[in-house]
């Protein structure tokens, strides 16, 4: 499943980012790695979604989330 397919409340492990290495880099850098858990704050369809990770609050565009492959966190 991709980001940008989470509804509002899910929270989600990243496990793979695409899209090249200046996207991974930029990623990285507010703390989405692969192994880290995003909680989806708001998933509009005609809005950027808000995402909470490491106490951080992220806007990140719909084409952006698409390069985010994650799966269900498991308890």
């Amino acid at each position: 499943m991709r980001l940008a397919e989470a509804g509002a409340g899910d929270s989600v492990r990243v496990i793979k980012i695409g899209g090249g290495m200046r996207q991974v880099c930029r990623f990285a850098s507010v703390g989405i790695i692969p192994g880290s858990v995003v909680r989806v704050v708001r998933n509009d369809p005609h809005r950027p979604l808000l995402a909470f990770n490491r106490d951080t609050l992220l806007a990140l565009g719909k084409d952006e989330c698409g390069d985010i492959q994650v799966g269900e966190v498991s308890a």
